[in-house]
């Protein structure tokens, strides 16, 4: 899965964004969770803090949210929860997890055609 990084004014990466066409948050769940740093993981639909929060978490003890903007983009973003919060902590680990995910073959599939990666069908 391909991972957008986002990065501070002064060059930090701060956040990251993934296509939503390829996993649903039930599945970024179980993603996370085989992660140790990674604790109190909780899906929207358990705390209704947000319609446009899909889940929220911990990560090396800061609260990190899966957001999609408006309810409708076509990525999640994955960052801390409070805006300006970005301490140095390092987000690969965190982002690897995305990185290393291959996406069933129809959801693969659904997902390309989605996002118009027609190259990557042909592949």
């Amino acid at each position: 899965m391909k991972v957008y990084k986002l990065h501070s004014d002064d060059g930090h990466f701060q956040a990251f964004e993934i296509d939503n066409a390829y996993i649903r948050p039930k599945s970024i769940r179980k993603l996370l969770s085989n992660l140790k740093e990674v604790v109190e993981i909780s899906l929207q639909s358990e705390h209704r803090a947000s319609i446009d929060i899909k889940l929220s978490f911990k990560y090396c003890g800061i609260k990190y949210i899966v957001w999609e903007p408006y309810g409708d983009n076509s990525r999640y973003w994955i960052g801390p929860e409070s805006e300006g919060e970005y301490p140095d902590l390092d987000l690969q680990p965190l982002a690897n997890v995305f990185l290393k995910y291959r996406p069933f073959f129809l959801a693969k599939i659904f997902g390309d055609i989605l996002t118009l990666n027609f190259k990557s069908i042909f592949k």
